[in-house]
């Protein structure tokens, strides 16, 4: 990179500011040791946020804490990449994500909803719930 096109992306509006690197940094983090993350967007001009845990590491007791944050309306999801849902047997369109929410709070548990997301594993039978095309500009609602 010359230093003229350092200099103009230095003053690009468009770049990430580093403050927000490190949250999104911390973020993954805090997922891969098993935390809870809240992650907040916006979309035309209302404000959400969902309660997110990684699978991988997930245990019956942050599933417990992920419901109970969610509040008693809200079913567990799961969000696998669309290779996964297929060999699941989901039918998936060209969406990069497919996201299992399961039928009710009680209707699974963290080992079986790391199962789902565990490209190793074939399963025979998948527990109640619905699958979800969505995109990365969708919120979680």
């Amino acid at each position: 990179m010359t230093q003229s096109s350092a200099v103009k992306a230095q003053n690009d509006s468009n770049l990430i500011p580093a403050t927000d690197l490190v949250t999104v940094s911390r973020a993954v983090a805090d997922l891969r040791r098993g935390e809870i993350v809240l992650v907040q967007g916006h979309d035309n001009g209302e404000a959400h946020s969902v309660a997110v845990i990684a699978a991988e590491p997930l245990s019956q007791h942050g599933l417990e804490r992920l419901c109970d944050i969610a509040g008693n309306d809200t079913a567990p999801a799961i969000v696998i990449p669309r290779v996964r849902a297929k060999s699941l047997g989901q039918a998936c369109k060209n969406d990069p994500f497919i996201a299992f929410v399961s039928a009710t709070q009680s209707g699974v548990d963290a080992d079986r909803l790391g199962e789902i997301a565990n490209p190793l594993l074939d399963l025979d039978a998948l527990p109640d719930g619905d699958w979800r095309p969505i995109s990365m500009a969708e919120h979680a609602a």
